[in-house]
């Protein structure tokens, strides 16, 4: 494209060839180009892409990455092609928002996505397709979708529905333990022993065995008003005192009768 003399081309993150065959919806880049204002002063780069209904056109590449352009324009051509599913906003609507977004390399969790090679399928680029796939394949209002295998795409083959409150079972940062013979998620063998993840997790880090950090009940020698009448009495911190007890499995008379400062063993796991 022609400039006027004098003038000089933006320079964008958008002009790299990094972004060349990358799809967003309905569209694949083709290459970066340059286009000038009306003024002639200054020169912008946009994108050349091609939709998938055929058509190619020149457009803003902001609107593209941030997916509030989906489209070359046919999609919301009439009212009633941009209404033809009559979901938007719904809950499996958001889903495959969340998970076109969580793929686009401009999002905030891009590293853990998008910069590591995950894609969703171009079949499911349309959201009917997606839908489609969903209510054939168990999708029930309130469940979350899972990838099987942690590293791989957003597809059909790797992909089902479960409870919201699982799928933070399966990530790469899950801590992982052989349990009653098989291995599952910490959060899995602290439900089935009737403990509190949390109090498992902290005895853990203390030093505990993961059979004593399963098995040990928590005690309960005080009411936690009482607890903390009795540290006020005792001039003890109440949360240093209800942690030695209730985390970390000191004796009741133990941790009242120790100090409460912030030195070595003020946490730690009784000997």
């Amino acid at each position: 494209m022609p400039f006027k003399k004098g003038s000089r081309p933006a320079t964008t993150k958008y002009d790299s060839k990094e972004w060349i065959g990358k799809k967003y919806g309905m569209l694949t880049v083709i290459e970066p180009v340059h286009v000038r204002t009306k003024d002639g002063k200054t020169t912008y780069w946009f994108w050349k892409v091609k939709c998938d209904c055929g058509n190619e056109k020149i457009m803003r590449p902001y609107g593209i990455v941030k997916g509030k352009t989906v489209s070359c324009g046919c999609y919301g051509k009439t009212k009633k092609v941009n209404s033809r599913h009559g979901e938007s906003h719904t809950h499996l609507h958001n889903i495959w928002c969340g998970m076109n977004k969580r793929c686009n390399p401009d999002n905030m969790d891009a590293k853990n996505y998008g910069d590591r090679g995950i894609t969703v399928c171009d079949e499911w680029a349309s959201y009917e397709a997606f839908a489609d796939w969903a209510r054939h394949n168990g999708y029930e209002e309130g469940l979350s979708i899972e990838r099987k295998d942690v590293n791989g795409n957003y597809c059909p083959e790797n992909c089902t529905w479960i409870p919201l409150e699982k799928q933070a079972r399966n990530r790469r940062t899950t801590h992982w333990v052989e349990w009653q013979g098989r291995e599952m998620s910490l959060a899995e063998a602290a439900e089935i022993s009737g403990l509190p993840y949390k109090q498992v997790h902290a005895r853990l880090k203390s030093g505990w065995s993961l059979e004593e950090a399963l098995t040990k009940p928590l005690c309960d020698p005080y009411a936690r008003s009482e607890l903390h009448e009795k540290c006020d009495e005792l001039g003890l911190d109440y949360h240093v005192v209800y942690n030695r007890i209730y985390t970390y499995g000191w004796d009741v008379e133990h941790a009242l009768s120790t100090p409460t400062g912030r030195g070595r063993g003020h946490y730690q796991k009784m000997q």
